[in-house]
C-alpha cells in the first residue's frame, strides 16, 4: 500500500460505513465477539488518511487513538464483480484501523468503494 495522505478527519461517508459494516458482519475470519467489538468502534470511528494514489482506500482513527507500531491484520475480506478489485478491512493493536482496496483483473483502482451489491464474501 502507498503511504497514506493526510486529510481532514472526516465522518465516514454513508457508503463507507455501510461496506465496512458489511464486511464485519459477514467475516469469516474473526469471531461473533470481535465482530460485535469492530462494530461498535466503527460507529466512533472517523476517517484520518487516504491514499497518495487516489484510490478508495481509507485509514480510521477510534476515538481519536492513534495506531500503535504493530502490524496491521486483516479482519475482513471481500471481492467486487468478477473478481475486479479485492477489499479489506484491518485492525491494529486491538483498534479498528482501515479499509483498503486492492487490484485483481482490473489495474485501476476506483477513487470510491462499491456499492454492496457488487461485493461478495472472498
Amino acid at each position: 500500500m502507498p503511504p497514506p495522505i493526510s486529510i481532514e478527519s472526516r465522518s465516514l461517508s454513508r457508503r463507507e460505513f455501510e461496506l465496512a459494516d458489511w464486511l464485519l458482519r459477514n467475516s469469516t475470519l474473526i469471531s461473533e465477539p470481535e465482530k460485535e467489538k469492530f462494530r461498535a468502534q466503527l460507529g466512533r470511528a472517523v476517517v484520518s488518511s487516504g491514499c497518495v494514489c487516489g484510490c478508495a482506500t481509507i485509514d480510521f482513527t477510534v476515538d481519536g487513538k492513534k495506531l500503535g507500531t504493530g502490524g496491521l491484520r486483516p479482519i475482513s475480506e471481500a471481492v467486487v464483480g468478477e473478481n475486479e478489485f479485492g477489499i479489506f478491512i484491518h485492525e491494529c493493536e486491538g483498534l479498528l484501523s482501515g479499509m483498503e482496496i486492492y487490484a485483481l483483473a482490473n489495474l485501476e483502482l476506483p477513487s470510491e468503494f462499491p456499492p454492496i451489491s457488487d461485493v461478495k464474501t472472498g
